[in-house]
């Protein structure tokens, strides 16, 4: 089973240690965490327009005006605790050089419409890179 919501304080980490809870109670033998992905501090298309603005470029990634791996630490360390399988949405879309904010050339390419929601793309391109450790059988993982 996989979880993934914007888990925000600590009654929300009480309610999913209940609801995971439940779960194990029911036998549920795989419970999976998707970690946050990155929330923008405006919005992915006011950042870029921002970038844009002052850069003349248009950014691949991004280090400002974005969420920094805290959340995903505070979710992880969670997880460990509840016991129960942990992946981070937040490494497969940022690293050390920013958050990707496009996945190619077009303006259908862009991860986020707004501040968390991912788009088609960007739901395809987490989708892709979670796809191992989330199947870790080889039927699949075939290319």
């Amino acid at each position: 089973m996989l979880l993934h919501a914007w888990w925000d304080g600590l009654k929300d980490l009480e309610k999913l240690r209940e609801t995971i809870g439940q779960l194990k109670a029911l036998n549920i033998k795989r419970i999976v965490i998707l970690g946050p992905v990155p929330v923008w501090k405006r919005t992915l298309p006011h950042s870029l327009v921002n970038f844009y603005r002052l850069r003349h470029a248009i950014a691949d990634r991004i280090t400002t005006g974005v969420s920094g791996p805290q959340d995903d630490e505070r979710m992880e360390a969670f997880s460990k605790s509840a016991g129960v399988e942990y992946i981070s949405a937040w490494h497969t879309l940022c690293n050390s050089e920013g958050c990707m904010t496009r996945v190619g050339p077009s303006a259908s390419d862009v991860i986020a419409t707004d501040k968390v929601h991912l788009s088609d793309a960007g739901s395809h391109f987490l989708i892709e890179g979670i796809r191992r450790s989330l199947f870790p059988y080889p039927a699949f993982n075939q290319e």
